[in-house]
């Protein structure tokens, strides 16, 4: 019954517009979300002519780019996790695969707005590619319960396919396949003359990831390297004479016939550097290339102190395909 409330359709007037944002710095968002970078959320605005029953999206990112993960969605029945915020958790796709009718787990992880890519008409191969099919439905009794005319209809991570600055798009597109934009009478669907889709750029400026494992919350890897004023010699991946920064290398050079990246020049970088904190080293252009490890250690936030030492130890004379993987590493 609801995946055939979403596939009729035949014309109606009420006016729609979904945009695609990405968020900015100053988002507050879930800690399980990079917001800092890597949050595209996708709301909605209907006007008062019409309630939406349910939506059918295509998204796509340019190829550069990822759909990783997608979050902060409403799970089940309207008001189902929150009594404020009326929504739409009704997934028919994943809802046939996933849900046992008689005793539904709205909470199942596997239960999402992604159709499944085994379906003809989902776009591409679902998360981890380029392209999604979102479909997201409502169930309200009485109307009382009825969805907002507006709000988040969920965030998606996207990241690019390698390191460093890169740009791009995400794009909106309806999937009629699957049943377009559904007005509130569950078989007519919003015409694209009332249909408004409204794309957008994400930009990664930076050269060290921020996505997990790195992060953006607070403590990770990308927060870290934030708060010392942003150093290229952690960004290994991109600048290829770091790429052993944080086995021990603070030099970004190689040393004596052998080809060393960890020696004692590195030492002596280390020396200078020691129980100092990210503004103490900041006098030095390469100060903080001896935080080895990209974390702060003891009351005093020394960024190079004993775990750094034990780093340039355990990396002591070896050439750089001895000390792979590439920094960063998680």
């Amino acid at each position: 019954m609801i995946v055939a409330m979403l596939l009729v359709a035949t014309p109606a007037m009420a006016s729609v517009t979904i945009k695609a944002r990405h968020l900015p710095k100053a988002y507050n968002g879930p800690p399980t979300i990079e917001a800092t970078c890597c949050a595209v959320e996708v709301n909605f605005t209907s006007d008062s002519n019409g309630q939406v029953r349910a939506f059918a999206l295509d998204i796509n990112v340019d190829s550069n780019f990822i759909i990783r993960a997608i979050r902060d969605f409403q799970s089940g029945p309207t008001i189902q996790k929150s009594p404020n915020i009326r929504g739409y958790g009704i997934f028919p796709g994943s809802f046939r695969d996933v849900v046992d009718p008689n005793n539904p787990l709205w909470t199942d992880p596997n239960y999402n707005p992604v159709a499944p890519a085994k379906d003809a008409d989902a776009n591409h191969q679902g998360l981890g590619t380029s392209g999604i099919t979102v479909e997201l439905g409502s169930l309200y009794y009485p109307d009382t319960n009825k969805p907002d005319q507006n709000g988040v209809l969920f965030r998606i991570e996207v990241i690019p396919t390698k390191f460093g600055a890169a740009k791009g798009n995400v794009h909106l597109a309806v999937n009629n396949a699957r049943g377009g934009v559904v007005d509130a009478d569950g078989y007519s669907f919003v015409k694209d003359t009332n249909l408004f889709l409204m794309d957008t750029e994400v930009n990664y400026p930076k050269c060290f990831p921020c996505w997990t494992p790195y992060g953006a919350a607070a403590g990770s890897q990308y927060a870290e390297w934030l708060a010392v004023f942003e150093p290229n010699c952690w960004c290994g991946e991109v600048y290829t004479n770091w790429r052993t920064q944080c086995k021990g290398d603070a030099d970004g050079k190689k040393e004596t016939f052998s080809n060393f990246r960890v020696y004692k020049s590195d030492y002596a970088k280390l020396a200078s550097g020691w129980a100092k904190t990210a503004t103490q080293l900041r006098a030095d252009p390469n100060g903080i290339c001896a935080d080895f490890d990209h974390k702060k250690e003891t009351f005093s936030n020394f960024r190079v102190y004993k775990s750094d030492y034990a780093r340039l130890a355990a990396g002591l004379a070896k050439t750089e395909t001895q000390l792979k993987p590439w920094c960063p590493v998680p």
